[in-house]
């Protein structure tokens, strides 16, 4: 008797979680490790994975389905698509002999409606969202420091006008 380790065939696909049944995005990039039992990566990345037009993520040969072995696997967000926020949790996924399931953080993949099998190909999808948002400027610049200089500066010769008026004023007390 010989044994054979079971194997999963998965998809990922980026969407906006504000209308994630019917946006996809365009332009995520994610690195996919296997992990340890404490989370930790085991090796570097298995799959650079990026998001194309159809928001499904696709490897450098262009292979949208992988095949995974038992375990457990974590998505790594490297890159958000264009006007999007960058993922703030790694997406985790545990394969089984019998079931992929994964936690992304939403609400889409604790209700179990971001993963999708399909009995046809024997594939499970996985539904990995992003919020829309913008990245604020960067504050406290040289912007800031050319302002305090010229503070200082100011201040520092209000104090001198002060001192040298007080010194007028007396030696003139004086003269008279």
């Amino acid at each position: 008797i010989s044994n054979t380790t079971a194997l999963q065939q998965v998809r990922f696909i980026k969407v906006d979680i504000a209308d994630w049944q019917h946006t996809t995005l365009k332009g995520a990039e994610f690195d996919l490790y296997e992990i340890n039992d404490q989370g930790v990566p085991m090796s570097e990345p298995m799959e650079h994975l990026t998001s194309d037009d159809d928001g499904m993520m696709a490897n450098d040969k262009g292979t949208k389905e992988f095949v995974l072995p038992v375990g457990n696997y974590q998505l790594v967000e490297t890159k958000a698509p264009a006007g999007y926020n960058m993922k703030e949790q790694n997406v985790t996924v545990t394969v089984s002999s019998t079931n992929v399931v994964y936690d992304e953080g939403t609400l889409i993949s604790e209700s179990g409606e971001g993963r999708i099998y399909d009995k046809d190909s024997n594939t499970y999808t996985l539904i990995i969202s992003n919020t829309a948002g913008v990245e604020l400027p960067h504050t406290g610049g040289i912007g800031t420091t050319i302002f305090r200089m010229a503070g200082l500066t100011l201040i520092l010769a209000a104090g001198i006008v002060l001192i040298f008026k007080k010194s007028i004023k007396q030696s003139n007390y004086f003269k008279s």
